[in-house]
């Protein structure tokens, strides 16, 4: 009993003065050098700890051994599309070549988006954006797109007679068509000739570049794996400060094998349906707060606070 009323006087005096986190490790030090045997009921305590002060910081644990794992944790890997940006992404600008007619080309692009059963963000972007602009839509065409898909963002699919391609610069070279490089730029392509081009813009969270920062001075290795291009990859690692990079990882079975190639333990953090493969691969996987149910289910971790912030924290807090 004397023991334990030393570990509790320790901790009652540490807490004010030196906060809730080294009070708790007074007190277990004591207790520990005292009686070995009192392990058998700290380590559930200090696991309970660990999840309450995750759960306050906005990340919900599902799989409570993360956070003993978590310290082992070498490579941070973020998706890029709403988990690092806002995943609200916008047309901020659409230019039609060749002068040809506009509300033909925004009822194309609407149709094409509106066959897509599971649309990205981006996509959903590009149909609303079409539906406003055109002035009375037409009746949804059968739409065609069992042709042979290529493992790259975008539609590739027919209209009636005239075969479509809607997406970045990879879809386009990977069939052919040369393009310009631009970092938030989606082009639309009909039978193999570029007709026009959306600038796509999609903000950072606020807290974004703070909190790859704080993870890098920590010492993980931060890394951006993203399906989008090399050139809107790139305009984004420069802005976060990430150097390493892993661009046009396209679906989820690429992502989950570059998780594989890497050394250490990892963590992936990530929000849509191609995310949850590499999320079940990685070490700890965390489903930030607008993911999907796929990624849910696959993750360690839900992030239920906007932004990436509580990523940072949940490091901090299982150390």
């Amino acid at each position: 009993p004397s023991v334990l009323i030393i570990s509790a006087l320790t901790a009652a005096i540490s807490l004010p003065i030196y906060g809730a986190s080294v009070a708790l490790h007074s007190a277990i030090a004591i207790l520990v050098g005292a009686c070995p045997c009192t392990l058998g009921f700290i380590a559930p305590l200090t696991m309970r700890v660990g999840l309450d002060r995750s759960a306050k910081h906005g990340a919900l644990v599902q799989n409570p051994q993360a956070i003993e794992i978590a310290k082992d944790i070498k490579n941070i890997v973020f998706d890029l599309n709403g988990t690092l940006t806002q995943g609200v992404p916008q047309v901020s600008h659409a230019v039609i070549y060749n002068n040809l007619n506009e509300q033909e080309i925004m009822n194309a692009v609407f149709q094409l988006e509106s066959s897509v059963e599971k649309p990205h963000n981006i996509g959903l972007a590009l149909k609303n954006y079409a539906k406003q602009k055109l002035k009375k839509p037409k009746p949804l065409s059968k739409i065609f797109t069992d042709l042979k898909q290529d493992s790259l963002p975008g539609i590739k699919a027919k209209i009636e007679a005239d075969f479509y391609l809607l997406g970045n610069d990879s879809l386009m070279e990977a069939n052919k068509i040369k393009v310009p490089e631009n970092s938030q730029r989606i082009f639309l392509a009909k039978n193999n000739l570029l007709i026009a081009h959306f600038d796509i813009t999609d903000p950072l969270h606020k807290d974004a570049k703070f909190t790859v920062s704080q993870l890098q001075k920590q010492g993980l290795n931060v890394i951006l794996c993203t399906g989008a291009s090399v050139t809107t990859a790139q305009f984004y690692a420069k802005q976060l400060g990430i150097k390493k990079i892993k661009a046009a990882c396209h679906g989820g079975i690429a992502k989950q094998e570059f998780i594989k190639t890497l050394n250490g333990k990892v963590a992936m953090i990530g929000d849509a349906i191609n995310d949850s493969v590499a999320l079940q691969e990685a070490d700890i996987g965390i489903a930030v707060a607008n993911a999907d149910e796929y990624s849910r289910a696959a993750s360690d971790i839900i992030i239920n606070s906007q932004g990436p912030l509580a990523i940072l924290n949940f490091f901090k807090n299982s150390q």
